[in-house]
């Protein structure tokens, strides 16, 4: 879809997703008690409206999006293990000047970090009908790893896009 406009939209959800992690961890940073293992869950659900393109006609598009984002962490203090995990699910709708068009897209995304290494896994997919029967189908799997000393050992995006 209208990835660019979503993907904008995922990483203001997960920026301000991790801006709550980062208070969890902070949470049981102060607890001063390494062997607590901290777990936390945050759900998001909202409308949000923006300006996109059809990435299949480069036409300008206004997109609506319902969301629902759930976000979860867990923290080990004592080794300073982190797992944190989202999904960002939308229903949308897209206006052109001549097609309409409605569709799905979920991403998901992971973060671990030990001491040994760090990776994050990302995955998206879109499938939307347009007014006049064709359709967008999008997905993509992006994937890094980064060793103990920051070297990045891993890296990988594969995005695809149909137009039909």
């Amino acid at each position: 879809m209208f990835r660019r406009g979503l993907l904008a939209l995922a990483a203001v959800i997960s920026l301000t997703t991790a801006g709550g992690l980062a208070t969890a961890v902070s949470a049981g940073a102060a607890t001063g008690d390494p062997g607590n293992t901290v777990t936390t869950t945050q759900n998001f659900h909202g409308v949000v409206t923006f300006r996109s393109a059809n990435p299949c006609t480069g036409n300008p598009a206004i997109v609506t999006a319902t969301s629902n984002v759930v976000t979860h962490e867990t923290f080990f203090p004592a080794t300073g293990e982190d797992h944190v995990t989202f999904t960002n699910e939308f229903s949308f709708t897209v206006a052109e000047a001549t097609l309409t068009a409605t569709g799905h897209f979920i991403t998901h995304s992971d973060f671990n970090l030990n001491q040994q290494n760090s990776s994050s896994t990302f995955t998206a997919s879109e499938h939307a009908t347009q007014s006049d029967g064709s359709t967008v189908t999008y997905h993509e799997v992006a994937h890094f790893t980064l060793s103990a000393n920051g070297t990045l050992t891993v890296s990988f995006d594969r995005p695809s896009l149909a137009c039909g």
